[in-house]
């Protein structure tokens, strides 16, 4: 049986921010993570996993380790 990899992306947004979605500025999205808002929200519902080097800006971008925000 595979292994589902899931992310708590939201846990962390709900942390920081306390509700999941933050009502940033779309420079966030755009300059800092550098993914649209509907990316960004996809993570967030795990409907979709980020690449490495998106899980490394949002990581960064939450004040947390990379390694926090992945469920294996």
């Amino acid at each position: 049986m595979d292994k589902v990899i899931s992310n708590s992306i939201r846990n962390e947004v709900l942390k920081k921010f306390g509700k999941e979605k933050p009502g940033v500025s779309q420079s966030i999205y755009k300059n800092t993570l550098r993914i649209t808002k509907i990316e960004f929200g996809k993570y967030v519902r795990n409907q979709k996993q980020p690449r490495l080097d998106e899980l490394q800006r949002i990581a960064q971008w939450l004040g947390v380790s990379p390694k926090d925000l992945v469920n294996f």
